[in-house]
């Protein structure tokens, strides 16, 4: 019976910690695209802003 009991509650914890595993990895993609996403339209948005500076430099002179 305790060997029964014992690979029953290491069984449970296996898959637990496969899951928070899982989970924690699932979380971690998702944050990454996330974040790059942000990223690039920062990027994005700060050339717009220097070339629009640019031009109306050009346009200035």
């Amino acid at each position: 019976m305790l060997s029964k009991t014992f690979s029953l509650r290491f069984k449970f914890i296996t898959g637990l910690v496969l899951f928070a595993g899982a989970l924690g990895i699932c979380i971690s993609i998702i944050i990454y695209f996330h974040l790059n996403h942000i990223m690039r339209s920062e990027i994005s948005q700060r050339s717009r802003m220097l070339l629009a500076q640019s031009d109306a430099i050009q346009d200035y002179e």
